[in-house]
């Protein structure tokens, strides 16, 4: 009879050692003041480069909207042949991008905090996000690439 219990708790034992090392392992999240991200990092957007960093993108207008005013899907982020496509929202100095049809763009990835609205004007709070698009800087027009900038 001794031995089954020493057989349980053993097993209780290796139970919870178990679960705490499953906890031990997950990630915290650190609460970090927005003044201070400039001291203490970076954050990089979906293009793999810092948010605000002047960078120049290549791709096509895509028929992929979701929740995109102005999709594209960038291949190309500053010379560079991305691994996979990444679809984008393109806004500022242009107009509806064609589907299909290639573009050049130079400017920089932004991004905020965004939630869904309810109808009312009022913004819930689940699901929060954080959204990245693309501010195109220059030029001031739709290029198709091949044309001079």
């Amino acid at each position: 009879m001794i031995e089954r219990n020493q057989f349980m708790n053993f097993t209780a034992l290796v139970f919870l050692l178990g679960i705490a090392l499953i906890f031990t392992g997950a990630e915290t999240r650190t609460q970090l003041n927005f003044r201070d991200i400039p001291n203490k990092g970076q954050i990089i957007g979906a293009l793999g480069k810092p948010l605000g960093e002047s960078i120049l993108i290549e791709g096509i207008g895509s028929a992929r909207e979701g929740i995109f005013g102005n999709p594209m899907e960038v291949d190309i982020v500053s010379g560079q042949k991305v691994e996979n496509p990444v679809l984008i929202d393109v806004r500022g100095n242009t107009s509806q991008l064609e589907v299909g049809k290639r573009y050049k763009f130079r400017g920089h990835e932004n991004g905020s905090m965004a939630g869904l609205g309810n109808g009312d004007g009022e913004l819930q709070q689940k699901p929060i996000r954080f959204a990245v698009w693309f501010d195109v800087d220059y030029p001031k027009r739709k290029t198709m690439l091949g044309e001079n900038q």
